[in-house]
């Protein structure tokens, strides 16, 4: 499996003191349909709103074609949400190269691009957090639809004020006791991240 590689650590070292003190934050999960990408809306937005934030969470996405494009929007902010859309997210989340070309473009300006590694094989020169969550899914997990869940354990390094104990409780609501056990694994397999390279 490659190992978890990064085009601009700066930055997401900049990402990671800045996104607690922001009073609005945009998250776009990016990709195609079958990924659980809606989903990975849904649970972000129940954690953070755990959290105490106000929280807006949209989608688009074709529910008859399996593959094609899908899309899950969240608004975070610490005061009620008068403007719904999202023009220049501070968090892309992109699972495929059409995902990331569309959206990495708008990014914040010392946002985080989070990237399948193996969903997006060309950066374009961009800075992003490029990882394998799809082959850590499907290789540690045997599932690679939880890739979108490992996605939010990485995510929660960066979203600091949103602890580990809400994005539990969000999955322990939305995810039926059959599969929690291994939503709950994938999310804590993305916890840890940054020692993904060691264990390999």
């Amino acid at each position: 499996m490659p190992s978890p590689s990064c085009a601009g650590g700066p930055r997401v070292a900049d990402s990671l003191l800045a996104f607690p003190a922001l009073e609005r934050i945009e998250v776009v999960f990016a990709g195609s349909g079958g990924q659980g990408l809606v989903l990975a809306g849904i649970l972000l937005a129940e954690a953070a709103l755990c959290s105490g934030r106000q929280v807006l969470q949209t989608q688009l996405f074709n529910p008859e074609m399996r593959g094609g494009d899908s899309r899950s929007d969240v608004i975070i902010s610490t005061r009620p949400i008068d403007y719904l859309r999202v023009y220049h997210p501070e968090v892309v989340v992109a699972f495929t190269q059409k995902a990331y070309d569309q959206f990495a473009p708008l990014l914040a300006s010392g946002g985080l691009c989070l990237a399948d590694s193996g969903g997006v094989t060309d950066a374009r020169g961009r800075e992003a957090l490029r990882l394998p969550l799809v082959a850590r899914a499907r290789e540690r997990l045997g599932k690679p639809i939880l890739a979108n869940v490992v996605a939010l354990g990485v995510l929660a390094n960066f979203l600091t004020f949103i602890t580990p104990r809400h994005f539990r409780s969000a999955i322990s609501r939305h995810v039926s006791e059959r599969f929690l056990e291994q939503d709950v694994k994938a999310f804590e397999d993305g916890l840890v991240f940054h020692d993904w390279e060691e264990k390999e």
